[in-house]
């Protein structure tokens, strides 16, 4: 594939391997740096029929999240859903143990060791990076492995929601609160969710050998086809919720903003219609590796570089990078 071929070239022009250490130590906790680097391919098309995922992303609950609130920070006076999660983790922490654990530490660019891979990427006319980053954690095994969000590219918060619907649908019934609280705790101020091109877990674990698993998507701007028989039977259940005996009460009705967008929006002829979509596009892989090796993960449209280091707590006692905690 002329695609592969291309980031093939790049990786030999910079890699540096290291003497392979896979073979897991049974009773000692073995450290590891995780460097990552995403990029998609300008050159792709999807044309090529190259499917989406149609259900929606769901994360792992075991997973942390110490790189969202780094790429997509929160705008002033709202609180990352992150945030807001890692407050709720750290609460149960304390409850548990009585103290905060710091189990994942982001490191500082000075510390990143694939850099001469993303500046390849980046002077590329067929590659676009969008995300370069890389912390250190303990790796265990499969069954008490965490999840690492991995997040990168451009924040489609303006235009869709999380869960990929288009926030000015301009054909659709659109339905809208005028408010917006946050129901776990209305005092705490409004949570901010970003929507990032690049979005899904990764998880690094231990069995016998080094093993790598990803979970990722490229999320795409599109099109998706509805059938108008399952929506208008959903507005209706929808409608008659919010009546009594079929009557809209005024305190729902002034609650919400409706909008009816398009006169052309139902076509009985055609029994379906096709309203814009944030289209997700997944990248599901497992595999076993060598400590110090490059490796990458491929997909016609975007593509993943990981390295995965041993790390000596006791030869480097000094910890130069940030804690992200839980």
């Amino acid at each position: 594939m002329r695609f592969w071929h291309g980031i093939i070239t790049l990786v030999i022009g910079t890699l540096v391997i290291s003497s392979p250490s896979t073979l897991a130590a049974e009773t000692d906790e073995r450290w590891f740096d995780i460097e990552v680097i995403v990029f998609k391919n300008k050159r792709s098309s999807l044309d090529e029929e190259i499917w989406p995922e149609k259900s929606p992303i769901l994360f792992p609950e075991n997973i942390e999240d110490f790189i969202t609130d780094n790429a997509f920070p929160a705008p002033e006076g709202l609180i990352s859903s992150t945030e807001q999660q890692r407050r709720l983790s750290n609460a149960k922490s304390k409850k548990n143990t009585g103290e905060d654990k710091d189990s994942f530490v982001l490191m500082p660019s000075e510390q990143f060791q694939l850099n001469g891979i993303f500046g390849s990427l980046t002077r590329s006319s067929w590659y676009e990076p969008l995300a370069h980053f890389a912390w250190r954690q303990s790796v265990k095994d499969k069954t008490a492995a965490e999840w690492v969000r991995v997040v990168g590219g451009k924040n489609y918060v303006d235009e869709f929601n999380f869960n990929g619907h288009e926030k000015e649908d301009s054909q659709a019934v659109a339905i809208k609160p005028t408010t917006l609280i946050n129901e776990t705790n209305p005092n705490e101020g409004l949570i901010y969710q970003p929507v990032p091109e690049v979005d899904g877990s990764l998880q690094v674990y231990l069995n016998r050998y080094l093993h790598i698993s990803t979970d990722l998507f490229i999320r795409i701007p599109g099109e998706e086809e509805l059938d108008i028989t399952a929506i208008s039977n959903s507005l209706s259940s929808s409608m008659l919720e919010l009546t009594n005996d079929g009557v809209m009460n005024q305190e729902y009705e002034s609650s919400f903003d409706w909008s009816f967008q398009s006169d052309n929006w139902l076509d009985p002829q055609k029994q379906t219609t096709r309203v814009k979509r944030l289209l997700n596009y997944p990248l599901t892989q497992s595999r076993r590796i060598r400590s110090g090796e490059v490796h990458y993960f491929d997909h016609p449209l975007y593509g993943v570089i990981i390295q995965v280091r041993p790390y000596d707590p006791n030869a480097n006692p000094k910890n130069n990078g940030t804690s992200a905690g839980r």
